[in-house]
């Protein structure tokens, strides 16, 4: 359970990748937006200096907001370190990251458009997502103990071999 999890997890934010700095200029601007918003000031003023359920609730979505732009900094920076590692080292495994998670071919198309087969693809994205995992659990973006359950069961798994 806690393995699809964080592949999951993993998966989301690769797919993501692409987008990342688009959807943060997003949420930048809904700040933006937020704090440019003469109501708040207003409602302060009505209230007679009481802070309002309305303006609390802003000021929770603006902290709420800038804590999601902080996540998918850290994200990115996740994912580009090891972008970077693949590309430096392992250019096959690196064009079957970009394939399968920023354009979002299928298997087939990969095996057609590359020499690696279904099988191997396999294996690539389960490499590709534990090594995320691992990074993403040293940045606390995931709980480390998902990430040991996952390194768990698939040492048992390699045992049996």
């Amino acid at each position: 359970m806690l393995e699809k999890k964080v592949i999951k997890i993993v998966e989301k934010h690769l797919k993501e990748y692409p987008y990342i700095d688009k959807l943060i200029e997003e949420l930048e601007s809904e700040i933006e937006f937020m704090g440019n918003n003469p109501k708040d000031l207003n409602s302060y003023i009505q209230g007679r200096g009481r802070v309002g359920s309305r303006v609390e609730t802003e000021a929770m979505r603006k902290i709420s907001l800038e804590e999601q732009i902080e996540r998918y900094r850290r994200w990115k920076d996740v994912i580009e370190v090891v972008l970077d590692i693949y590309k430096e080292y392992d250019m096959q495994k690196y064009n079957y990251l970009k394939l399968k998670f920023f354009t979002g071919n299928s298997v087939v198309a990969i095996e057609l458009e590359t020499t690696i087969g279904a099988s191997l693809q396999t294996k690539y994205k389960n490499e590709i997502t534990l090594y995320i995992a691992i990074f993403a659990a040293q940045e606390k973006l995931i709980n480390m103990r998902e990430v040991n359950a996952i390194l768990k069961k698939r040492t048992k798994k390699a045992g049996k071999k």
